[in-house]
């Protein structure tokens, strides 16, 4: 990552449906460039989308990345970055705001652990971390 970019790098990650794209589209609003990594989807299995998501942070593209596969991407990158902070703020929002799917609900248990190291991890980095827990 570009430590001159006058623009802080902003990661945003959660639970489904609690407010990550809305957030993150108002920050679009403000000019900041927006990555919904939802898209990266599709049929890609869970290991799949977070390799691409730590890819993409590589190519240091956009200001602001935002997903739910946004915290096991940041644990990928730890991997090859162990001591580089992937972004200036973290925001996780891990909380539902409306009722969940089966198949949510069942994504939910997977990414909550994710959460919580992605968080951990950054906090001892020193990036600034908002969000509950």
């Amino acid at each position: 990552m570009d430590n001159h970019d006058p623009k802080p790098r902003i990661l945003i990650s959660g639970a489904p449906r609690s407010g990550k794209t809305t957030l993150a589209n108002v920050l679009g609003s403000l000019g900041l460039s927006v990555f919904h990594t939802d898209e990266l989807m599709g049929n890609n299995t869970y290991q799949r989308q977070a390799h691409l998501i730590a890819s993409a942070l590589e190519d240091d593209e956009y200001d602001v990345y935002e997903g739910c596969m946004v915290a096991p991407a940041i644990l990928e990158w730890r991997e090859l970055h162990i001591d580089e902070k992937p972004c200036e703020l973290y925001i996780t929002l891990p909380n539902p705001v409306m009722l969940l799917e089966p198949n949510q609900r069942k994504f939910n248990i997977y990414l909550h652990p994710k959460l919580e190291s992605a968080e951990d991890w950054l906090n001892q980095l020193g990036v600034l971390v908002l969000g509950e827990r």
